[in-house]
């Protein structure tokens, strides 16, 4: 993982195996799921809540809508 500075702040960077291996376990996990048969995947209230208590993600990161 990697901080970059981003517009107004900073930003955490997952990429290749590491992403890779966080997506899986979220979807195993059922923190994502599939938005209507497509590739768009979106954060269950479960997954929010564990996205923010084992990575401190905050909550305007992971609205959806």
């Amino acid at each position: 993982m990697e901080t970059v500075a981003e517009f107004g702040g900073r930003a955490v960077v997952v990429a290749g195996v590491v992403a890779a291996a966080l997506f899986g376990r979220a979807l195993r996990a059922s923190w994502l799921v599939h938005a209507d048969g497509s590739r768009v995947v979106r954060p269950t209230d479960p997954g929010r809540e564990a996205f923010r208590r084992q990575l401190g993600l905050a909550e305007e990161l992971l609205a959806t809508g």
